[in-house]
């Protein structure tokens, strides 16, 4: 085992901690994974992951095992160093320096009978976390950023999404390259905008689907102008859901209508 890593100045962790910035984790092409939880899902999905810190104190033998079988190197640091890099009040010792994955268009496959949640310009990084993990819920396929405010690899989006984000595939494109795609491999698309079109439970889910989810704020952009809308009907006096209450419930039908296909 390599020697423990005990001081908060040295290079390597300073470096490891330059990825908290969404700036250093695209120029470096990098992020980090903080806990027990999503590592292992980490380490169970196809990701490249770099190295992995631990604290001896905390010591997951299984998953340094895991670790040990994919070759990738564990390094031990201190108490001290593990709370200047780990991410909130984790407690667990784990963190690992991960390379970001292809994201572009190219590296879409497209798979039989697809059910794709795209996601457009949410700024909470909670909201996308929270429909990645409905999304591998619901037994999507893939998870499309559209064009995102923050990354993807954001903290708080693999925290929230429970390590769903490692298992389920995700693409960050731009709205046109998205509607373009769907377009050349005939998805049928879906937009969700609230008091407008039929009831979502109307709507066809059973085919090849793209069910598409705006901005907190200003909804869908004009991008998706020409699609049809889906609305989540209402009967209190409140006049919407969140964005990631919304992608739940329109998952969670096409789950129920595919699966009632086979029943």
């Amino acid at each position: 085992m390599k020697p423990i890593i005990s001081s908060r100045r040295n290079h390597e962790i300073k470096t490891l901690y330059s990825l908290r910035k969404q700036k250093e984790r695209r120029k470096q092409g990098l992020f980090l994974i903080d806990g027990v939880l999503p590592l292992r899902q980490a380490l169970e999905s196809s990701l490249k992951i770099k190295k992995i810190y631990f604290t001896e104190e905390k010591i997951n033998v299984s998953l340094n095992q895991l670790a040990k079988k994919q070759n990738i190197p564990l390094q031990p640091i201190t108490n001290s160093v593990n709370e200047k890099i780990t991410y909130g009040n984790r407690k667990d010792g784990y963190t690992a320096i991960a390379h970001i994955p292809d994201l572009s268009v190219s590296s879409l496959q497209l798979t039989k009978n697809p059910l794709i949640i795209l996601s457009e310009s949410l700024e909470k990084p909670g909201n996308i976390g929270a429909i990645i993990r409905s999304a591998e819920a619901a037994g999507a396929n893939l998870h499309i950023a559209a064009s995102p405010i923050t990354d993807i690899y954001n903290p708080n989006i693999i925290r929230n999404s429970r390590g769903a984000i490692f298992r389920l595939k995700q693409a960050v494109l731009s709205s046109e390259e998205a509607k373009e795609w769907f377009k050349k491999n005939q998805i049928k698309v879906f937009a969700a905008r609230p008091g407008n079109g039929p009831n979502y439970t109307e709507a066809d889910f059973t085919g090849p689907t793209a069910i598409l989810i705006g901005n907190e704020h200003s909804g869908l952009s004009s991008v998706w102008k020409d699609v049809p809308s889906i609305q989540i009907r209402m009967k209190g006096t409140t006049d919407s859901l969140n964005a990631a209450q919304s992608a739940t419930l329109l998952l969670f039908e096409a789950l129920r209508q595919r699966d009632s296909i086979h029943s």
